[in-house]
């Protein structure tokens, strides 16, 4: 039975890290960032800032291509 339950806390432990990881990974975030804190100003700016300059870019080549 001790090894049964110490499989079970292991798995449970793996998922709980195992999803912190991931929220952190999906958010472009470090690993070990609080995955549930909002995103501050300067993040949000910054990646409206990204969004931007790719659309920019999808502009231009589309141009290019007529």
């Amino acid at each position: 039975m001790g090894g049964l339950m110490k499989l079970i806390f292991g798995l449970i432990v793996g998922l709980l890290f195992g999803l912190w990881f991931g929220v952190n990974i999906g958010r472009e975030r470090p690993l070990l960032a609080n995955p549930f804190a909002e995103p501050t100003v300067s993040e949000r700016l910054h990646k409206a800032g990204e969004q931007a300059w790719e659309k920019a870019g999808d502009v231009l080549q589309d141009k290019d291509q007529h």
